[in-house]
C-alpha cells in the first residue's frame, strides 16, 4: 500500500508547483484567503483532484501541505545563497528555483536582504590577537573581555523584544536544519501578517 507522500510524489513537480502558484491563498500572506483555513484546505483538495490523487481525508492534504513547505524552505535556502554571494555569481542548481522565484521572490527578497547575512557576522568579529602579548604563568595568552555587538547590547528601552529574539534564535539553533527552516518560514508568515496591517 502506498503512503500518502508516495501518492503526492506521483504528481510531476513542475505541475505541482504550477497548481501551487495558481492558489495564492496557500503562499501569499497578502491574499484575503491566506488566513482562512477552510479556503486553504479546499485549495489543497482542488490540487489533489487536479493531480488525480484520490482524497484520503486529511492525510493527503497534510502530505501535500508538507510538500509545499519543503519547496518553500528549499527556495528560501537558495535565495539566501544568492543574496550572500557578494559577486552575485551564485546560480541555484535546483531545477525548480526559477519557477518558484517568479512568484515567491516579492515575498521573501526584502526580508532576506534586510536580514544580516551569515557571512557578515564573521566579518564584524574583531580579529584574533596576533603577535606577542602578555602571557600568563602557564604560557597562554590571557583572554580578553569580549566586546558586545552594539545591536545585541541594546538597552531594553530601545529594543524591547531583543531578548525574545535572542531566545527564538537559540531555539532555532537547537533544531535540525529542515525543522529550523520550516519554523523560520512560519515565523515570517506570522510577522508578515502583522506588518501588512500597518
Amino acid at each position: 500500500m502506498r503512503s500518502n507522500m508516495d501518492n503526492i510524489k506521483m504528481i510531476n513537480e513542475s505541475v505541482l508547483i504550477g497548481f501551487y502558484e495558481a492558489e495564492p491563498c496557500l503562499w501569499n500572506p497578502l491574499d484575503p484567503g491566506y488566513t482562512d483555513n477552510d479556503l486553504r484546505r479546499n485549495a489543497l483538495q482542488k490540487i489533489l483532484i487536479l493531480g488525480k490523487i484520490q482524497d484520503n481525508g486529511d492525510n493527503n492534504v497534510t502530505a501535500l501541505e508538507k510538500r509545499f513547505k519543503r519547496y518553500v524552505n528549499k527556495y528560501v535556502k537558495e535565495l539566501y545563497k544568492v543574496n550572500e554571494d557578494p559577486l552575485k555569481a551564485y546560480k541555484p542548481r535546483w531545477e525548480h528555483y526559477d519557477r518558484l522565484d517568479k512568484f515567491l521572490n516579492p515575498l521573501f527578497q526584502q526580508k532576506i536582504s534586510t536580514c544580516p547575512a551569515k557571512t557578515n557576522a564573521a566579518a564584524k568579529r574583531p580579529p584574533p590577537s596576533q603577535g606577542a602579548g602578555p602571557s600568563s604563568a602557564n604560557g597562554n595568552t590571557p583572554s580578553k573581555k569580549k566586546t558586545l555587538n552594539p545591536s545585541m547590547s541594546a538597552a531594553p528601552e530601545t529594543a524591547p523584544h531583543a531578548r525574545f529574539g535572542k531566545h527564538v534564535a537559540t531555539v532555532l539553533d537547537s533544531f535540525d536544519r529542515d525543522d529550523a527552516a520550516a519554523a523560520v518560514i512560519e515565523i515570517q508568515e506570522v510577522l508578515i501578517k502583522y506588518v501588512t496591517k500597518v
